[in-house]
Protein backbone atom coordinates (compact mmCIF):
# COMPACT_ATOMS: atom_id res chain seq x y z
CA UNK A 1 0.00 0.00 0.00
CA UNK A 2 1.27 3.40 -1.28
CA UNK A 3 -0.26 5.47 1.98
CA UNK A 4 -1.68 9.01 0.60
CA UNK A 5 0.67 10.90 2.69
CA UNK A 6 4.25 8.75 1.16
CA UNK A 7 2.63 9.98 -1.99
CA UNK A 8 2.14 13.29 -1.59
CA UNK A 9 5.92 13.63 0.01
CA UNK A 10 7.46 11.18 -2.86
CA UNK A 11 5.45 13.54 -5.71
CA UNK A 12 7.11 17.01 -3.67
CA UNK A 13 10.54 15.15 -3.47
CA UNK A 14 10.42 14.27 -6.75
CA UNK A 15 9.81 17.49 -8.52
CA UNK A 16 12.61 19.01 -5.96
CA UNK A 17 14.68 16.09 -7.36
CA UNK A 18 13.70 17.44 -11.03
CA UNK A 19 15.03 21.44 -10.13
CA UNK A 20 17.97 19.94 -9.05
CA UNK A 21 18.43 17.84 -11.99
CA UNK A 22 17.93 20.50 -14.15
CA UNK A 23 20.63 23.28 -12.25
CA UNK A 24 23.06 20.44 -13.11
CA UNK A 25 22.35 19.84 -16.75
CA UNK A 26 20.72 16.28 -16.49
CA UNK A 27 17.51 17.43 -18.43
CA UNK A 28 16.70 14.08 -19.14
CA UNK A 29 16.58 12.62 -15.99
CA UNK A 30 14.24 16.04 -14.84
CA UNK A 31 11.76 15.10 -16.96
CA UNK A 32 11.85 11.81 -16.06
CA UNK A 33 11.37 12.70 -12.33
CA UNK A 34 8.63 15.76 -12.80
CA UNK A 35 6.74 13.23 -14.76
CA UNK A 36 6.98 10.87 -11.96
CA UNK A 37 5.96 13.79 -9.87
CA UNK A 38 2.60 14.51 -11.90
CA UNK A 39 2.08 10.61 -11.67
CA UNK A 40 2.21 10.15 -7.95
CA UNK A 41 -0.15 13.23 -7.12
CA UNK A 42 -3.04 11.70 -9.93
CA UNK A 43 -3.10 8.62 -7.93
CA UNK A 44 -3.08 10.60 -4.62
CA UNK A 45 -6.20 12.38 -6.28
CA UNK A 46 -7.96 8.61 -7.25
CA UNK A 47 -7.71 8.37 -3.72
CA UNK A 48 -9.59 10.60 -2.55
CA UNK A 49 -12.01 9.79 -5.48
CA UNK A 50 -12.16 6.25 -4.44
CA UNK A 51 -12.29 7.00 -1.01
CA UNK A 52 -9.02 5.27 -0.82
CA UNK A 53 -8.58 5.74 3.19
CA UNK A 54 -4.98 4.49 3.58
CA UNK A 55 -3.41 4.93 -0.10
CA UNK A 56 -3.11 3.54 -3.15
CA UNK A 57 -3.35 -0.17 -3.63
CA UNK A 58 0.16 -2.22 -5.10
CA UNK A 59 -1.71 -5.75 -5.92
CA UNK A 60 -4.54 -7.44 -6.38
CA UNK A 61 -5.05 -8.02 -3.32
CA UNK A 62 -5.61 -4.70 -1.57
CA UNK A 63 -7.25 -3.56 -4.24
CA UNK A 64 -9.74 -6.24 -3.74
CA UNK A 65 -10.09 -5.47 -0.14
CA UNK A 66 -11.28 -1.44 -1.24
CA UNK A 67 -13.50 -3.48 -4.09
CA UNK A 68 -15.71 -5.30 -1.28
CA UNK A 69 -16.08 -1.93 0.68
CA UNK A 70 -17.45 -0.14 -1.64
CA UNK A 71 -20.65 1.07 -1.43
CA UNK A 72 -22.99 -0.40 -5.08
CA UNK A 73 -22.76 3.29 -6.44
CA UNK A 74 -19.07 3.82 -6.18
CA UNK A 75 -16.75 5.06 -9.35
CA UNK A 76 -14.90 1.99 -8.01
CA UNK A 77 -17.69 -0.81 -8.42
CA UNK A 78 -18.81 0.50 -11.75
CA UNK A 79 -16.16 1.59 -13.94
CA UNK A 80 -13.03 0.87 -12.11
CA UNK A 81 -12.79 -3.51 -12.20
CA UNK A 82 -9.18 -4.50 -12.49
CA UNK A 83 -6.29 -3.04 -10.60
CA UNK A 84 -4.28 -2.55 -14.01
CA UNK A 85 -6.91 0.14 -14.88
CA UNK A 86 -5.18 2.83 -12.24
CA UNK A 87 -1.89 1.25 -11.21
CA UNK A 88 -0.37 2.35 -14.84
CA UNK A 89 2.09 4.76 -15.73
CA UNK A 90 0.10 6.61 -18.27
CA UNK A 91 -0.49 10.40 -17.39
CA UNK A 92 -4.35 10.48 -19.74
CA UNK A 93 -5.92 7.71 -18.11
CA UNK A 94 -4.81 8.39 -14.55
CA UNK A 95 -6.01 12.08 -15.19
CA UNK A 96 -8.96 10.18 -16.48
CA UNK A 97 -9.58 8.37 -13.24
CA UNK A 98 -8.40 10.93 -11.01
CA UNK A 99 -11.70 13.45 -11.16
CA UNK A 100 -9.62 16.58 -12.09
CA UNK A 101 -9.94 15.68 -15.83
CA UNK A 102 -12.05 18.56 -16.98
CA UNK A 103 -11.03 20.88 -14.40
CA UNK A 104 -7.15 20.66 -15.45
CA UNK A 105 -8.01 20.52 -19.78
CA UNK A 106 -10.10 23.54 -18.91
CA UNK A 107 -7.59 25.65 -16.74
CA UNK A 108 -4.27 24.72 -18.15
CA UNK A 109 -4.67 22.75 -21.92
CA UNK A 110 -1.48 23.87 -22.89
CA UNK A 111 0.50 22.81 -20.12
CA UNK A 112 -1.13 19.42 -19.89
CA UNK A 113 -0.28 19.04 -23.76
CA UNK A 114 3.55 20.02 -22.65
CA UNK A 115 3.53 17.02 -20.35
CA UNK A 116 1.32 14.36 -21.97
CA UNK A 117 3.48 12.71 -23.70
CA UNK A 118 5.60 11.75 -20.58
CA UNK A 119 6.06 7.82 -20.07
CA UNK A 120 8.45 5.81 -18.13
CA UNK A 121 10.31 4.61 -21.34
CA UNK A 122 11.85 7.91 -21.54
CA UNK A 123 14.27 6.19 -19.20
CA UNK A 124 15.67 4.34 -22.08
CA UNK A 125 15.73 7.36 -24.69
CA UNK A 126 19.13 8.75 -26.08
CA UNK A 127 17.48 11.44 -27.21
CA UNK A 128 19.57 15.01 -26.29
CA UNK A 129 17.01 16.90 -24.46
CA UNK A 130 17.88 20.76 -23.82
CA UNK A 131 17.77 23.00 -20.94
CA UNK A 132 14.86 24.96 -22.21
CA UNK A 133 12.64 21.86 -23.20
CA UNK A 134 13.20 20.57 -19.57
CA UNK A 135 13.13 23.43 -17.40
CA UNK A 136 9.37 23.80 -19.73
CA UNK A 137 8.45 20.66 -18.88
CA UNK A 138 9.09 20.96 -15.65
CA UNK A 139 7.20 24.30 -15.26
CA UNK A 140 4.43 23.04 -16.72
CA UNK A 141 4.66 19.95 -13.97
CA UNK A 142 4.33 22.77 -11.75
CA UNK A 143 1.07 23.83 -13.28
CA UNK A 144 -0.52 20.63 -13.28
CA UNK A 145 0.09 19.58 -9.92
CA UNK A 146 -1.07 23.01 -8.25
CA UNK A 147 -4.14 22.55 -10.48
CA UNK A 148 -4.91 18.75 -8.94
Amino acid sequence: MLLKEDLRKIAQNRLKDSNILLQNKRYSAAMYLAGYAIELMLKLKICGLLRFKRGFPENETEFNAYKATADGASLLSTTITKLRQIKNHNLADLLKYSGKEVAVLARCPGEWAGISGWGPDQRYSARIIRKATAAEFIRNSKIIIENL
